[in-house]
């Protein structure tokens, strides 16, 4: 069994959405931990919350 078939225990939802741009949730502080992270991981400074946000 799929990880996806796991999650859903064989029950499809009837609409999946995607918050591309940040209309519903302000997502760009999780992603600028993601991108610190992986710069910290390659020895780079870190870009930083508002350098994401741009």
């Amino acid at each position: 069994m799929s990880g996806f078939e796991q999650l859903f225990a064989g029950k499809l939802p009837k609409l999946i959405m995607f918050d591309l741009d940040g209309t519903l949730v302000d997502s760009v502080p999780d992603l600028a931990v993601a991108v610190d992270t992986m710069l910290a991981e390659l020895g780079r400074p870190a870009a930083g919350l508002e350098s994401v946000r741009a």
